[in-house]
Parts: structure tokens; C-alpha cells; sequence
């Protein structure tokens, strides 16, 4: 393990199939999860402000999507948790040298 990738993450990704939705579960070790917890005051009850920022090393066979859903830590459920992060961005950084060279991953 190092220090830059210290935590594990479970990505689900969404397999379409006519009106079918079924999930891929992939668990990834070495990488960064940064998340952000916060809720604020809604007129009908508390609302959820929590976000995530996964730094991911590139890796071949690795795929995902806005939509798909992640957690910190390893899961063993083929369906993603209620409290899962939504991905909404996917950057992909390719800057320097090819040892630093990875995707953010964002969601809340």
C-alpha cells in the first residue's frame, strides 16, 4: 500500500439491458478516496450535501460512467448501498511523468 493510494474503493457500474438495469461490481485497491460530509436545511427536512473524490491510477481494464455508483472500502453486495456515491464527473489527468497519471473521479 502507499501513502498517495492508501484506500480501497467498490465502483458498481451499470449494465443496460432493454428495461433491465444490472450492476458490475469492481473493487479497487491503491487508490485515494477523499470524501466531504456535510447536510443543510431543506423546507421539507434535512438534505444530504456529502461529496467524494476518488484519485484512481490508471489501470487497463478499468471502466466506468457518470451514473455508476461508488464506496470507500471493499463491498461484497452485487447491488451498490443506499448511501453509494452517484459519479457525476470523470476527469482524466495525464500530465508529468506516466507514474502520475490518473482518473478523479467525482460524486455525491
Amino acid at each position: 500500500m502507499s501513502r498517495m493510494y492508501p484506500h480501497t474503493a467498490t465502483i458498481w457500474t451499470k449494465v443496460a439491458a432493454g428495461d433491465n438495469t444490472t450492476w458490475s461490481r469492481t473493487v479497487l485497491s491503491e487508490v485515494r478516496f477523499e470524501g466531504v460530509q456535510g447536510s443543510r436545511r431543506l423546507a421539507y427536512g434535512d438534505g444530504s450535501l456529502d461529496t467524494g473524490l476518488v484519485i484512481i491510477p490508471f489501470r487497463s481494464g478499468v471502466t466506468f460512467a457518470a451514473g455508476d455508483r461508488i464506496i470507500k472500502g471493499r463491498a461484497e453486495d452485487t447491488t451498490p448501498p443506499e448511501d453509494a456515491h452517484h459519479i457525476t464527473t470523470i476527469d482524466e489527468l495525464s500530465v508529468g511523468c506516466g507514474a502520475i497519471h490518473h482518473w478523479e473521479v467525482s460524486g455525491k
